[in-house]
């Protein structure tokens, strides 16, 4: 249960990283940028927590290993 919910949180902030990094960089904005990177380090963070258990990452690991 809580990989689904590291899931959910992991694809939002890198839906708002994609979004703030793209915003930016059209925009020529560079606060959006710093927000976009730091969405994307959410992300990652979100990816790799093992913290009750399996991660995001580990949790594809296994099943691409099947």
């Amino acid at each position: 249960m809580r990989q689904l919910s590291n899931f959910y949180q992991f694809v939002i902030a890198l839906i708002f990283a994609i979004a703030a990094i793209s915003t930016g960089i059209f925009t020529k904005t560079w606060w959006n940028i710093m927000f976009g990177l730091m969405a994307l380090v959410f992300a990652f963070i979100f990816a790799i927590d093992n913290s009750q258990g399996e991660s995001i990452k580990q949790y594809i690991q296994r099943k691409r290993s099947k």
